[in-house]
């Protein structure tokens, strides 16, 4: 229409794209179209089995992303699209650079969605550049269906059995928890715990001191973190001895979102977790209500003994 001289037009169904995200990846699968990637920003952050035989094959090529972004790279390879993040801090963004120099680029906004189910639903974003909005629609529908189904095992579990849960870790001397307004603080809640910040309006995470954190969560039951290298309590000790003292450590009720890493440490729970809410939730399930899903194994969540 008149009067967006300076929009972009994207011609659909776009043939060839570019993801900054690994999380964008599973859509490209979910949709029959992985054929159409052409870059990634990093070749080691690929979980993918299927993408990573198109990097091997030397089908896809690794542009980086910020301020080390490829650019010539990105123009050789003249992808009909480029898909982004943005980050509240301009430095980190690479969208202006890519549009400044011509290129086609959308910002995938899933991570500030507020509930698994949000960034999951951002398939159908995917699916309107490529012209597959019925199986979308499909693929949503089921994923949504089965998640429900799993929430209502714990619908009924009475306040007083619900686990209290929290989740994070240090980093330098900050600990970011996620706000009570977060898909972690969802998630908790639909699989049937406490959140010791679901009073808290963030959604975004909440940088506090080890301190705070001990004087709202040193008794909490479960202890939710992501860190890529621990394996065992023994870690947590090893990166700081004052993890000991929190009650979900000394009852070894502690896990971890690294079950499934590949040689180069790329984490699959931030490809196929995303289009897989409703496995997700099992898994936290399992953790705090066994009994209700027996027959569940982890597939995203490690036990750290």
């Amino acid at each position: 229409p008149e009067g967006f001289a300076d929009a972009q037009v994207i011609q659909i169904p776009i043939r060839s794209i570019a993801v900054l995200s690994t999380t964008h990846l599973p859509h490209l699968e979910m949709l029959d179209a992985l054929d159409r990637l052409v870059a990634v920003s990093s070749h080691e952050n690929v979980y993918s089995p299927a993408a990573r035989r198109l990097i091997a094959a030397g089908k896809v090529a690794e542009v980086g992303r910020g301020p080390s972004v490829n650019l010539e790279r990105i123009l050789d390879l003249r992808p009909d699209l480029v898909t982004a993040v943005g980050h509240d801090q301009p430095q980190y963004n690479t969208h202006p650079l890519l549009r400044n120099a011509g290129v086609n680029v959308a910002i995938n906004s899933e991570y500030v969605e507020p509930t698994l189910l949000g960034r999951s639903e951002w398939l159908k974003f995917t699916a309107a550049l490529l012209n597959r909005d019925g199986l979308a629609q499909r693929r949503f529908a089921e994923m949504t269906e089965r998640y429900e189904a799993y929430a209502v095992r714990v619908r009924d579990v009475p306040a007083a059995h619900k686990p209290s849960v929290f989740g994070g870790s240090l980093h330098r001397d900050v600990w970011y928890v996620p706000g009570g307004d977060s898909y972690i603080a969802r998630l908790v809640a639909d699989a049937g715990g406490v959140y010791r910040w679901a009073d808290d309006a963030h959604r975004a995470s909440i940088p506090l001191s080890f301190e705070a954190v001990f004087e709202r969560a040193g008794d909490a039951e479960v202890w939710f973190t992501s860190d890529l290298d621990w394996f065992t309590r023994t870690d947590l000790l090893a990166a700081n001895e004052r993890y000991g003292a929190f009650k979900a450590f000394r009852a070894s009720r502690v896990y971890n979102q690294n079950a499934r890493l590949n040689e180069h440490k790329a984490n699959d729970y931030w490809e196929s977790g995303i289009a897989e809410p409703d496995i997700v939730l099992a898994d936290v399930i399992k953790i705090l209500h066994p009994d209700r899903l027996p027959e569940h194994q982890l597939k995203y969540y490690r036990w750290l003994p």
